[in-house]
C-alpha cells in the first residue's frame, strides 16, 4: 500500500470504525495466468471482469506488476486477514508494518507478525499452500466485480458509499458525509 494511504485508512478506521465496513483487498494490478493471455492483465481483466467469469481466472499461477515479491506480499496480506477474522483494526496495523517502506522480505514479515501478536509460522504455510490460492482468489474475485473497473484502473482504489474516492486522504470527510445515523464525534 502507497505509504500516503496508510496514514488517511488508519485515521478513518480508529475515528469511525464502527460505523464502516472496510475491507482490504490485497490484489492490486495482479491476475492469474490465463493460457490465452500470459500474464497480461488487461486480457485477464477484459476476458474475467463479466458478470460470471470463467472459473479458470481464479486459478493456477499469480503474475503481479511489481513481481513475484508483490505476488508474495498479497499472499501473506491476505492470510493475515484471515487469521484476524478479516478484522481490520487487527490486520492493517499489520500491513502497515508489513509493507512499511516496500519491504516486503520473510524477515519483515516475521518481525511485523511477532509485533502485532499473529503467527508468522502460520502466515508463511498459509501463504504457501492451497489455503492461501483459496483466499487470494477470493481477493481476485473482489477485484473483478468492482463497478466500474476498466483495464486502465489504478490501484489503489478506495469506494465510500458506492462511489470512487479520486483523493485517498478525504476518505474520512467522505465516510463522515455518507453516514446517516448519528454522527461520531470525529464527524
Amino acid at each position: 500500500m502507497p505509504r500516503g494511504c496508510r496514514g488517511p485508512i488508519m485515521d478513518m478506521l480508529h475515528a469511525v470504525s464502527d460505523i464502516v465496513d472496510f475491507d482490504y483487498v490485497p490484489f492490486g494490478n495482479a491476475n492469474f495466468i490465463l493460457p490465452e493471455c500470459g500474464d497480461d492483465i488487461f486480457c485477464w481483466t477484459t476476458t474475467c471482469s463479466v458478470a460470471n467469469p470463467p472459473a479458470e481466472c481464479f486459478k493456477g499461477k499469480l503474475a503481479c506488476q511489481h513481481g513475484e515479491e508483490e505476488c508474495y506480499g498479497n499472499l501473506i496480506e491476505t492470510c493475515a486477514k484471515n487469521a484476524t477474522a478479516q478484522n481490520p483494526l487487527k490486520y492493517m496495523p499489520f500491513v502497515n508494518c508489513y509493507e512499511g517502506e516496500g519491504d516486503v522480505s520473510r524477515a519483515n514479515m516475521e518481525a511485523c507478525a511477532k509485533k502485532h501478536n499473529l503467527d508468522a509460522a502460520d502466515l508463511q504455510a498459509c501463504a504457501a499452500g492451497s489455503r492461501g490460492q483459496a483466499l487470494i482468489a477470493k481477493e481476485a474475485r473482489k477485484t473483478v466485480i468492482v463497478p466500474g473497473r476498466t483495464t486502465e484502473a489504478y490501484v489503489p482504489m478506495a469506494w465510500v458509499a458506492g462511489e470512487v474516492l479520486s483523493d485517498i486522504g478525504t476518505m474520512l470527510r467522505a465516510v463522515c458525509r455518507a453516514y446517516t445515523g448519528p454522527k461520531p464525534a470525529a464527524c
